[in-house]
């Protein structure tokens, strides 16, 4: 049997057709659904359950969404962000977004394992230009997240 040696192995995993960073992306990517909701944040300034205030800042710009208990984690969630991107509508970009834990979602949010519930802006952030209504009429969609 050849044995390569190991730089041999790492040279090759460092060419053009092989990007270490992407595979270590794709691995720590997770699958999960969104859905989408007028947030109180975004039209009374409430704050959520989180408190932070006006999510329509720069630091947040409305890309916020209210987690299940496995995002929220009584609160210990609050402010994670996630890279958040829609794969599963042609209406979607395919592209991410960073979006903020800011409210918990409960109740049947929690029948699984992982659920976002985005603000409508961040929702409509995942859509082609000029399809951000159509992707809302949809309401959930399958989506890949990662930390």
């Amino acid at each position: 049997m050849d044995r390569k040696p190991l730089g041999f192995l790492v040279s090759l995993a460092l060419r053009d057709t092989i990007r270490p960073r992407e595979v270590l992306s794709y691995l720590a990517t997770k699958r999960s659904h969104a859905s989408w909701a007028v947030m109180a944040e975004e039209i009374r300034g409430y704050t959520g359950t989180c408190g932070f205030g006006n999510v329509s800042n720069p630091l947040y710009n409305s890309l916020i969404a209210a987690g299940n208990q496995a995002l929220y984690q009584d609160g210990k969630g609050c402010g994670q962000w996630y890279l958040v991107k829609c794969n599963s509508n042609p209406r979607c970009t395919g592209n991410p977004i960073k979006i903020h834990i800011t409210d918990e979602c409960s109740g049947v949010c929690n029948n699984v394992p992982v659920w976002f519930e985005l603000s409508e802006i961040a929702f409509g952030a995942l859509a082609e230009p000029g399809q951000a209504d159509a992707l809302r009429i949809v309401g959930k969609i399958q989506i890949s997240y990662q930390k």
